[in-house]
């Protein structure tokens, strides 16, 4: 069970304005098993938005320079494999993420 979290700088945009995709490689990648609300590492100064997917587990994740989340707060991340994109504001951002299995 654990969440990965890629940290992006730029969106692709097809010609036709139909498909946007982040632009890879990823600025940094994060794979983290939380067992309690536990916190990432500090993104890059460089990253805009990050996409995060759960494997195996649904977690509930919280952004923050300081992020604690609980079982009843913050977003719900599903084991999909299918990134959720959100948006970010530089290094001092985190994500703290608890399991919810």
């Amino acid at each position: 069970m654990s969440l990965l979290i890629a940290e992006y700088a730029n969106w692709v945009v097809a010609p036709n304005g139909a498909v946007m995709a982040p632009m890879e490689p990823a600025i940094a990648v994060q794979t983290f098993t939380p067992t309690a609300s536990t916190s990432t590492a500090p993104f890059n100064v460089a990253t805009k938005f990050v996409a995060v997917m759960a494997d195996s587990a649904a977690y509930r994740i919280l952004f923050g320079t300081d992020p604690v989340v609980s079982a009843s707060t913050g977003w719900r991340v599903a084991p999909t494999m299918q990134p959720q994109f959100f948006g970010v504001s530089g290094s001092a951002t985190r994500i703290a993420a608890i399991s919810t299995a």
